[in-house]
This record gives C-alpha cells, structure tokens and sequence, in this order.
C-alpha cells in the first residue's frame, strides 16, 4: 500500500508515461531502450519547469 501511495502521490502524465516506456520495451535492446528514454525525455515526458513544483511555496514567499 505504502508503495501505491508513493506512485500515486506523483503527476499521472509522468506515472503513465513510464508505464508505457516500461511495457513498449520489453525484449528491446539497452540501447534502444536507453534512447527511447531519452525521446521520452524530450516530448512526451518532458518534467514541467521547476516553479511549477513549488509554486505554492513561491507564493507563500511572495516570489513569482
């Protein structure tokens, strides 16, 4: 359970994105694997700028 809230706790864009990473490379190559991830990186699961993750702390300190 505790492992369940972790996963769920993050953004379901990034969790179904390595989903799909996870199922599409089953029976590639290391490399191809490794530059599937790093496509990933690039589009699909690209992490949204950092202010967004402690936008509520920026606020709470005024900082925009």
């Amino acid at each position: 359970i505790e492992i369940a809230q972790d996963i769920a706790a993050n953004d379901p864009r990034m969790v179904q994105g390595l989903k799909e990473l996870l199922i599409q490379d089953v029976g590639a190559t290391w490399e191809d694997m490794y530059n599937s991830e790093l496509e990933a990186q690039q589009g699909k699961l690209k992490p949204p700028p950092v202010t967004d993750s402690f936008k509520s702390f920026l606020d709470r300190k005024d900082r925009r």
